[in-house]
């Protein structure tokens, strides 16, 4: 400022010069904006595209002393966007690809839902095992022989399937002929007889699935009727043995590895808590026989589900049964009855189960199928073939009190049985189904026989039902 004073009094003269013309530099600058404008208006029609903010170049009132040059920088192109139905949504450019159909979910493509249109019917089974013989013999030769039954072993293919699912469930079983006995009385000219018994079975189920139905976790608890067997001999004081009321609790935990639209395959761990009762009986002149289940099973399995096609269906499992603890215990009280016994103190034996392993193969279609109704929506045929097998030799214990020997083995040791299961599936309502099914030993025909033999029973029928929910 101090420059600019010193030149106005000095040349007052040019100062006036150059003050004197401000209006035609205004207006020099006023033609310069609007030329600027009119150029940048004629682009904008030409390309469409605009150079920046709306803005006006010049205020409406002159008290600026200059207008500034409007910027030239363009703004980012709009990438071209390909055209969409307005009346359909769109998602998000940024949103990952959904699956949504419904058939490659675990619920409607294997079973693990409770609509019968999306399920798939469960393994029908054969089950009742029995690996353990109890033999008396008297000094004289008199004797009695017979299958101890017992409050049983889990067997993943009973009812169910690789699939976790919810529901409630209860099975009914007949074995005839599950029990063997057999007497030698001298009365009876040493002679050998035989006898059998029944076994009728009653199963409550509960499963509930979580996580997804990914896993699932299940309780059976069966209860026995029947099982009670007698010799032939009133001389032997009338021997028998009788099955426990209540059987072993089975806890089943269930997983799904792995599933694509055809095939699923799960897996899982069944654990028998020895929540049975004692088997019961007398032998040989009122000799007391009381057999305590006391044995834990661990049962891993693994299994699978195919669909060929939406009718049609393959199914299997591998399971093994170990017995996890020393196993079951016999006591034998002396003279127990007063009846002139053994003569001798009591006798306890232990007694521990053979390993065993179990393979089953399921194949079943869908005769009818008219899920829109509301009854009897489906029926559905299947067949099943069941293996079954002992991993290592039997136990073999005896003890020797007076002039009474007790025996315990499984005296057929090493049995290979194979088991034909054949039956029908009823879809009764949505959420409802029942299964009948009749069962064929295909071995223990030949040379063994009795207590021997490679089955468990001579022929089982089978009613299930379950509830989904």
């Amino acid at each position: 400022m101090t420059h600019f004073k010193r030149v106005a009094h000095s040349d007052s003269l040019s100062n006036y010069s150059a003050t004197s013309h401000w209006w035609k530099q205004l207006l020099f600058s006023g033609g310069i904006c609007l030329a600027g404008l009119g150029v940048a208006q004629a682009q904008v029609q030409q390309t469409g595209h605009s150079f920046g903010p709306k803005q006006k170049c010049c205020p409406p009132s002159y008290s600026q002393p200059y207008c500034p040059t409007p910027s030239m920088t363009p703004s980012p192109a709009i990438p071209n966007v390909p055209e969409t139905d307005p009346t359909q949504p769109q998602l998000p450019q940024d949103t990952p690809d959904i699956d949504f159909n419904p058939d490659t979910s675990v619920s409607s493509g294997f079973g693990a839902a409770s609509g019968p249109s999306s399920s798939t019917p469960g393994m029908l089974g054969d089950s009742y095992i029995t690996g353990a013989h109890v033999n008396y013999t008297l000094n004289t030769g008199e004797s009695f022989s017979a299958t101890i039954p017992y409050g049983g072993r889990y067997k993943c293919a009973d009812n169910t399937g690789p699939v976790p699912t919810d529901r409630v469930s209860f099975a009914y079983k007949h074995f005839h002929n599950a029990l063997d006995q057999i007497s030698t009385d001298a009365t009876g000219g040493m002679t050998p007889q035989s006898s059998t018994g029944h076994i009728d079975m009653y199963t409550l189920g509960l499963e509930k699935s979580f996580m997804d139905q990914l896993f699932s976790v299940e309780f059976r608890m069966p209860f026995y009727g029947g099982g009670v067997f007698q010799d032939p001999f009133a001389n032997n004081g009338g021997s028998f043995l009788e099955s426990p009321n209540v059987g072993n609790l089975s806890v089943i935990l269930k997983t799904l590895f792995t599933r694509n639209d055809r095939l699923a395959i799960g897996g899982g761990l069944g654990i028998d808590f020895p929540t049975s009762e004692n088997s019961s009986g007398q032998a040989l002149n009122l000799q007391s026989i009381d057999y305590e289940n006391d044995a834990m099973y661990l049962a891993p399995f693994i299994a699978f589900l195919a669909t060929p096609s939406e009718d049609t269906w393959v199914q299997g499992v591998l399971q093994f049964s170990f017995v996890a603890n020393q196993g079951n215990g016999l006591f034998t009280p002396a003279n127990a009855g007063g009846g002139g016994g053994g003569g001798g103190g009591d006798i306890g034996l232990n007694f521990r189960e053979q390993d065993l392993v179990f393979l089953t193969v399921n194949a079943g279609r869908w005769l009818y199928r008219e899920p829109s109704r509301g009854w009897f929506t489906g029926i559905a045929a299947m067949a099943e073939l069941n293996y079954s097998a002992t991993l290592d030799e039997t136990n073999v214990t005896s003890a020797t009190s007076g002039n009474l020997t007790v025996s315990m083995a499984n005296f057929a040791n090493h049995q290979d049985i194979i088991n034909l299961t054949l039956g029908l599936h009823v879809q009764v309502t949505e959420l409802t189904n029942m299964r009948i099914s009749a069962v064929a030993p295909l071995t223990g025909g030949g040379d063994k026989i009795g207590l021997q033999r490679d089955r468990y029973f001579d022929s089982e029928v089978s009613v299930q039902v379950n509830r989904n929910f």
